[in-house]
């Protein structure tokens, strides 16, 4: 038999657990209301949440937060509300892939600054290796990607394939920006892991204009 202020004890240990369990449950209620919030693009309901007390950088399924999300709806005054709020600006999802790669991937220069004036890393690679640069590059988001550069993205770096920026906007037959990396010393000599240049790979996918201004530099 259990003595009394044992009894008492035991009883007050498991009030605490079940009060802690309790408020687990309504932190992870409301940051699930907040990612809801946030993936229906409700401004209002994102704001009022997070002011209550949510997680700013809550991740759903896909490792994705409110920010992300913001950045993927190109919201500009949401993306710079959720880094006032202390949002992670290099949060990765699942995936790797960061808020500055998605807005990159957009062609969005003022979220892109916004990012990066919060110390956003331009260098960091997702899960196949590729940065800001390549995305904005292979999209063809030419201020974007001279941005970027400006701020300090490697125009030569290398994947772990050997691509790089410049050989991802040839192979997409993206003229401007494989001008703007020329223009930025990005090297046509460089070879991928197949020993292939940006001309390579473009003439391989039948970009002639992209093959014509590599030829005559």
């Amino acid at each position: 038999m259990i003595p009394f202020v044992q009894r008492i004890t035991l009883a007050a240990v498991l009030a605490c657990i079940s009060l802690a369990c309790v408020a687990d449950d309504e932190n992870m209620h409301i940051n699930w209301r907040l990612l809801a919030a946030a993936k229906r693009m409700d401004a209002v309901q994102t704001r009022a949440l997070v002011e209550q007390g949510a997680a700013v950088n809550a991740r759903d399924r896909e490792g994705e937060t409110p920010l992300m999300m913001w950045v993927k709806a190109q919201d500009e005054q949401m993306v710079v509300w959720l880094i006032g709020k202390g949002a992670n600006v290099n949060q990765e999802a699942l995936s790797q892939v960061t808020p500055l790669m998605a807005a990159a991937y957009a062609g969005n220069v003022k979220i892109v600054r916004q990012l990066l004036d919060a110390g956003a890393d331009v260098e960091r690679i997702d899960q196949v290796s590729k940065n800001a640069l390549t995305y904005a590059a292979a999209q063809g988001h030419v201020e974007a990607v001279r941005l970027l550069v400006d701020r300090g993205a490697e125009v030569n770096r290398q994947s772990a394939h050997g691509v790089t920026a410049l050989m991802w906007a040839a192979g997409a037959g993206q003229t401007d920006c494989v001008k703007l990396l020329l223009e930025r010393h990005a090297d046509r000599s460089l070879r991928d892991d197949r020993g292939k240049t940006a001309e390579d790979i473009a003439r391989d996918l039948g970009k002639q204009e992209v093959v014509v201004l590599l030829e005559s530099r």
